[in-house]
């Protein structure tokens, strides 16, 4: 895959270098989106295998990704941030708007698909269980 500077604001791009030596802005740039897309990945509990699934890529462009062995395509980039609920922008440049608010993460998405398979007694049994967790961390149960 070719790959490209990353140009901000203005161009969509390949994120890495160009071919031949990437210089060291470069590297230390797909260092930082590969620490970015491994850090959320775990974060959320995906393995490489499920993130790479999301994306349509393979295990191993995953793996290459994470470790800053490939470059990655502006279209990758975007399905990666969709995959890991990220802005891209996040992962391109670490802004504080990282996550989309109106879409729940993978954890959230599982957790209100098994609420809504049990029963009525469970489901209380189960809101209740999280409030007693919200509160043994400090948190005011709402």
């Amino acid at each position: 895959m070719k790959t490209v500077n990353i140009v901000k604001h203005s161009r969509v791009a390949v994120v890495g270098s160009q071919p031949g030596t990437p210089n060291a802005e470069d590297r230390t740039l797909t260092r930082r989106i590969s620490a970015r897309i491994r850090h959320r990945r775990q974060g959320i509990g995906l393995t490489q295998v499920e993130l790479a699934r999301r994306v349509g890529v393979s295990r191993s462009a995953v793996a290459q990704w994470e470790t800053a062995r490939s470059g990655l395509s502006s279209i990758h980039l975007v399905q990666l941030a969709e995959a890991l609920n990220l802005t891209a922008t996040y992962l391109l440049e670490g802004s504080p708007e990282q996550f989309h608010d109106d879409a729940p993460t993978p954890d959230e998405q599982n957790l209100l698909e098994i609420y809504r398979r049990l029963h009525k007694t469970e489901r209380a049994q189960l809101l209740h269980r999280g409030r007693e967790l919200l509160v043994a961390q400090g948190n005011n149960p709402a």
